[in-house]
């Protein structure tokens, strides 16, 4: 998340002053993103408490910045059911106009999310107030024009504008590639799977154990590679002990996953309906030309992989078949044409405020 919330504000920067209204605790590299920090100082009342006045504090706050600074957009990035809420009210309230972000199939999550308590919670703050947040905004940025097909409210497709998160690639280097295969003892001549992401219960890691053992009965020179880490490595490791072609890397540093590309003859996601925005995984994927086989998570996932299934089958043939297509780069996620759309879009509400 970091990483958006550097990038963005770095490309509005250029031409508008971007104030960061949040907590004191920031990043420096977050921090060298915005013309300047309005702290706002944490609650120090117990956790439950704090939870439940964290929309009417971040409103009152929002609120004296506003009567303060008189700002001429008002965005959130992520957060549709707090931030979002608390931005649009705001707007809605001074006047000014509001941008909220749909960064996943959020009506969705709630059905992957652990326990009652915790399904009940995201369903409240992504399908109760997240479309209250919809409603009160100027504009929505959703990651993808398929991701229209969510929203059946004609008022509320008016506001909807495609922009997706920025990504900057690095350029292909062959000897990443080898290096990562003999690394990993994986024979040059051999077919390699690569999967990378966090290994949680929206990944739906069953599926993804189920489709690479699989595969790997299909053709004997399969390899497997699956880095990330999260609350279902332990169980990812269990199941790769009795397979020597599995290799379970744990979490990586962000500056390998272009070199384990690059090793990969297909890549493979798994991502439960709903658990997906628009995989940056994915794209990467097809940046380095690497055919991606994947469940049909959302809108985002079918809009770069148009062949993705629900279907096991589907996706071992996919894994083993060397004539699985390549994916779709979306566009304008390039930095440069990201900025330059988050700048149109700020600078046409600042004209049609002015002229409103």
């Amino acid at each position: 998340m970091e990483h958006l919330v550097y990038e963005i504000p770095s490309g509005l920067s250029s031409e508008f002053d971007v104030d960061l209204v949040g907590l004191e605790e920031t990043s420096p590299r977050i921090e060298e993103s915005f013309s300047r920090h309005v702290s706002i100082r944490r609650a120090r009342w117990p956790g439950w408490l704090r939870g439940l006045t964290t929309i009417p504090v971040g409103y009152i706050n929002l609120a004296r910045y506003i009567k303060a600074n008189r700002p001429d957009v008002v965005l959130t990035l992520s957060g549709i059911g707090i931030n979002g809420l608390v931005v649009g009210l705001a707007g809605r309230r001074f006047g000014i106009p509001t941008v909220n972000r749909v960064t996943s199939d959020i009506f969705k999550v709630w059905w992957h999310k652990g326990g009652v308590f915790g399904r009940l919670s995201l369903f409240v703050r992504n399908n109760v107030l997240g479309r209250l947040s919809i409603r009160l905004s100027t504009k929505v940025v959703i990651l993808h024009r398929d991701f229209r097909s969510r929203f059946r409210s004609k008022s509320i497709q008016n506001k909807l504008v495609a922009i997706p998160q920025p990504m900057a690639f690095p350029d292909a280097d062959p000897n990443q590639a080898r290096n990562i295969r003999e690394g990993l003892g994986i024979p040059a001549d051999a077919r390699v799977a690569s999967c990378i992401g966090r290994l949680a219960p929206d990944k739906n890691i069953p599926l993804l154990l189920r489709v690479a053992k699989r595969a790997m009965e299909e053709r004997s020179d399969l390899h497997v590679i699956i880095a990330g880490s999260g609350p279902l490595e332990e169980t990812v490791r269990r199941a790769a002990r009795s397979e020597s072609r599995f290799h379970v890397l744990g979490e990586i540093e962000r500056g390998r996953v272009p070199a384990i590309l690059q090793a990969s003859d297909v890549f493979l996601s798994t991502a439960r309906p709903g658990g997906e925005g628009l995989s940056t995984a994915i794209a990467e994927a097809i940046h380095f030309n690497v055919p991606v086989v994947a469940t049909a998570s959302g809108p985002g996932t079918l809009a770069m992989v148009p062949t993705a299934s629900m279907d096991e089958t589907a996706l071992v043939k996919g894994l083993v078949d060397e004539s699985t297509p390549q994916g779709v780069m979306p566009e304008n996620m390039d930095p440069a044409d990201n900025a330059g759309c988050w700048r149109d879009l700020v600078r046409s509400l600042i004209e049609d405020r002015v002229t409103g």
